[in-house]
């Protein structure tokens, strides 16, 4: 039988039969799988360490779980990655180290991302500062908002009113906006423009509805769906159930997932085998069973 526990910083976390719970000095719980050990950062945090795995901790005080043959590198961020066999690594000026894989290059951009390039792709950067790797018999081209973007063979090409420029494949149309977005139109498809300016395309065999706050939404065969407080107006597929949360806004929950609310108000679908987390932004996560989420710099829970 399954189990709540609840750690220091108030959230209740299930712990499946055969798993144990561990409780970090940051007050948050983890359910550890069968097997598995655990370790503890200068950060608080307890981490589930699979079986033949090693774990090491950086500057920053995170412990982070080491496949065998991986090999670690910690940046000047304090952040240590594991790298995995016969790749290489790079650094950035942020300090963030990224794992490469073999014959490929690695280039940065102004915006300080990283990015890997795979062999006989060449590489460009936009005036935004980004990166992009183009792959061969790919052409290039930059629109007004600065943005790099890679177009196929035998695509076109059209920019928008503001300024993003948008692939477009053969027998598409394009459509602009009131927003100014351009939208590449599939065959067969329609398309509609809500009263928020914005063009979307609608796939054959389905409905469209607009809600309150004028967003147009495509409706699949044998599906429903349903607004929110919020005015905002969410397709809900055949076997889905929808749930809102007191921010206004509704989901669609698939079947078999439960659902839990953050102090932010907002609701999200936990799959089974998963456990919802929060943030310091009051945003409720789903992380796997065994998996210990770590906050970015907006407060914000994402698996490392």
């Amino acid at each position: 039988m399954s189990k709540k526990m609840t750690g220091k910083d108030g959230q209740s976390v299930t712990i499946p039969d055969g798993y144990t719970g561990r409780e970090g000095e940051d007050g948050r719980v983890i359910a550890v799988p069968p097997g598995y050990s655990h370790a503890a950062g200068k950060d608080g945090r307890v981490v589930a360490v699979p079986p033949g795995f090693s774990y090491h901790a950086g500057k920053d005080g995170r412990v982070i779980a080491i496949p065998p043959g991986h090999t670690h590198h910690e940046g000047k961020n304090g952040r240590v990655v594991a790298i995995p066999p016969k790749y290489s690594h790079h650094e950035g000026r942020d300090g963030r180290v990224v794992a490469v894989p073999p014959k490929y290059s690695c280039h940065e951009g102004k915006d300080w991302h990283m990015v890997a390039v795979p062999p006989g792709y060449s590489y460009h950067e936009g005036r935004d500062g980004r990166m992009i790797a183009v792959p061969p018999k790919y052409s290039y081209h930059e629109g007004k908002d600065g943005r790099m973007v890679a177009i196929p063979p035998g695509h076109g090409h059209h920019e928008g009113k503001n300024g993003r420029m948008i692939d477009v494949p053969p027998g598409h149309t394009y459509h602009e906006g009131k927003d100014g977005c351009l939208v590449a139109i599939p065959p067969g498809y329609s398309y509609h423009e809500g009263k928020d300016g914005r063009v979307v395309a609608i796939p054959p065999g389905h409905a469209h509805r607009e809600g309150k706050d004028g967003r147009v939404v495509a409706i699949p065969p044998g599906g429903s769906f349903e607004e929110g407080s919020d005015g905002r107006v969410v397709a809900i597929p055949d076997g889905y159930s929808p749930d809102e949360g007191s921010d206004g806004r509704v989901i669609a929950v698939p079947p078999g997932d439960s659902t839990e609310e953050g102090s932010d108000g907002r609701v999200v679908a936990i799959p089974p085998g998963n456990t919802g987390c929060e943030g310091k932004d009051g945003r409720m996560v789903a992380i796997p069973l065994g998996q210990v989420g770590v906050e970015d710099e907006r407060g914000r829970l994402v698996l490392p």
